[in-house]
């Protein structure tokens, strides 16, 4: 089974690699844990950490993927699911 950890970002540069640091690689019961960012439509660099941590994922670390919101609403697009 696959866990996937979101994490919601709005302007979190500062925290953001430190939560990446922090994050379990492996939890037992699941054979596969990503974590996927979630930028709200950040203005402090959060997106391009996000990405970084994309690009330079090792065969140790969990997949990690980031999804680039312009608005408000990037957590609920990033599965497709319609604002209400």
């Amino acid at each position: 089974m696959k866990l996937i950890i979101q994490i919601p970002c709005f302007n979190e540069a500062e925290s953001l690699p430190i939560t990446l640091k922090d994050l379990p690689r492996e939890v037992t019961g699941f054979s596969t844990v990503e974590w996927l960012v979630i930028n709200d439509g950040s203005t402090d660099g959060t997106a391009e950490i996000a990405e970084n941590a994309v690009s330079t994922t090792s065969s140790i670390l969990p997949k990690i993927r980031a999804w680039q919101g312009p608005t408000s609403r990037a957590s609920t697009a990033a599965y497709g699911w319609e604002p209400m």
